[in-house]
């Protein structure tokens, strides 16, 4: 059960998520890249109020975000890494899902309260979307494919079936663990790509 404690935290962590979307949706990290820039400059190249990027600047490096030095504000290794479009390592596909759940959660009050219109959903494949979805799911994979094999191969597995598989991220960890397994991978045929 949540404690009340736990529960103000909770709305909390919301404060800092929203820092850290709004930061993603300013590209913020992607316009450091590995250089050190002032507020102004950030403020140019993202179109921003100079007062309002600091407020976002300065709460980003409370965080740990960025770091700061001499009026100067530079990414941090992670921030660069996976947050940085021009990084080798950048999380395409997570930041995408993340931003597009922002819209989601933004309109949660609204969708209990009147439901949500499906038919934007209907016989639409947004291939970008596609992509950076699969993106999202293979970075997501990476987080647990290993773990989940490792639990998954604790018994002889034979054949593996794999509804919704997408890319079979972690059929294929499991099958590095089992050689003797076999998985066949169901999906959409656009998801399977």
């Amino acid at each position: 059960m949540l404690s009340y404690r736990d529960i103000i935290n909770k709305i909390d962590q919301l404060e800092e998520s929203n820092i850290l979307i709004c930061s993603l949706e300013l590209k913020v990290f992607s316009v450091l890249k590995k250089k050190s820039l002032s507020a102004h400059q950030i403020a140019n190249i993202t179109k921003t109020k100079v007062e309002g990027i600091e407020v976002l600047l300065r709460a980003l490096t409370s965080m740990g975000a960025l770091k700061f030095n001499k009026d100067l504000y530079r990414n941090t290794s992670i921030t660069y890494k996976y947050f940085c479009e021009s990084s080798p390592d950048f999380k395409r596909g997570t930041v995408m899902l993340k931003l597009d759940g922002r819209e989601e959660y933004s309109n949660l009050l609204q969708t209990i309260q009147k439901g949500r219109d499906l038919k934007k959903f209907d016989d639409s494949d947004d291939p970008k979307f596609r992509t950076l979805f699969t993106y999202a799911m293979h970075e997501r994979s990476d987080l647990y494919a290993k773990k989940i094999a490792d639990l998954v191969t604790q018994n002889t597995i034979g054949k593996l079936i794999d509804i919704g598989a997408g890319s079979g991220s972690y059929s294929a960890a499991i099958l590095d663990k089992d050689k003797n397994a076999t998985a066949t991978l169901m999906d959409r045929a656009a998801a399977i790509k």
